[in-house]
């Protein structure tokens, strides 16, 4: 005899809800590992910013972000990422480093570091 629609769901609801949970008690233990590693970093260290950024795009590997949202605010950077087309706030991280970061994060995309007038599009490729 045949299974109905709604017993083969209930079969698939369990391991569904179970691999769903997993997915993003990782995702909340990647998170909290990457804030608490960020805000231990010494804004006054020379490699303060080649630090940061490559905390934050490892971090992103590892939840297998589509994409990290960086954004240069009067407060600071604030930092997203996108985990099944989401996007989730990371927290906003010090100004007076904004300007290393955003001219680390040039020289990782391929871009003209002088040019701060006018926006520019690029990829941070491995």
């Amino acid at each position: 005899m045949p299974r109905s629609h709604a017993a083969a769901w209930r079969a698939c609801e369990r391991p569904c809800d179970d691999l769903v949970r997993r997915r993003v008690s990782r995702w909340i233990t990647i998170r909290r590992m990457t804030i608490e590693s960020l805000r231990a970093l010494d804004p006054a260290d020379a490699l303060y910013a080649t630090r940061f950024v490559d905390q934050v795009l490892a971090a992103a590997v590892r939840a297998a972000a589509s994409d990290v949202h960086w954004q240069p605010t009067a407060a600071g950077i604030e930092l997203a990422w996108r985990l099944d087309g989401v996007l989730h706030p990371l927290g906003v991280f010090p100004a007076g480093v904004a300007t290393n970061v955003i001219a680390r994060l040039k020289v990782l995309a391929e871009l003209l570091t002088y040019r701060t007038e006018t926006p520019q599009e690029g990829r941070i490729r491995p």
